[in-house]
């Protein structure tokens, strides 16, 4: 595993202010990879395996879709990729999927090939590239987070 995303996990499992849903199964994942033609990253598949989805104090993490479960469009994000989505007009490339989503719209997608994190800000429009991997855009949230909890 991951010793950079075990650090993060284990701060955001340890925590009153985060909750993740129950991990994915492995056959979960690989039915969407399948289903969507990609392959997730070992490190995402990681995170899944550990949470599928989640609410990170307004940072909500995407989850596989799972037809057993009611969908609350308040809380619910899938992953999907981006280019399948409303949010196809911001970028046309192929490999990004939807990784999570601020509580006053910004979305991250996800790299499935370099594992990348792109920032798209609602208000101007644009997508950046902003991390080299999920645990380094964990480790600057969660970061960030701790700092608003003292104020």
């Amino acid at each position: 595993m991951n010793k950079k995303l075990t650090k993060q996990l284990d701060r955001i499992v340890g925590s009153e202010n985060y909750e993740l849903n129950e991990g994915a199964t492995i056959e979960q994942i690989h039915a969407w990879e399948e289903c969507h033609k990609l392959s997730l990253p070992e490190t995402y598949k990681e995170l899944l395996l550990t949470g599928n989805g989640g609410d990170l104090d307004g940072l909500i993490l995407a989850e596989l879709y799972d037809e057993h479960k009611a969908y609350n469009p308040e809380k619910d994000l899938y992953i999907e990729p981006v280019i399948k989505t409303m949010y196809a007009e911001v970028t046309k490339d192929k490999h990004l999927i939807i990784l999570a989503m601020e509580s006053f719209g910004d979305l991250y997608f996800l790299h499935v090939d370099n594992e990348f994190v792109y920032h798209w800000s609602h208000e101007t429009n644009k997508v950046k590239k902003r991390w080299k991997g999920i645990e380094g855009f964990l480790k600057t949230y969660l970061d960030e987070d701790e700092v608003k909890l003292f104020f």
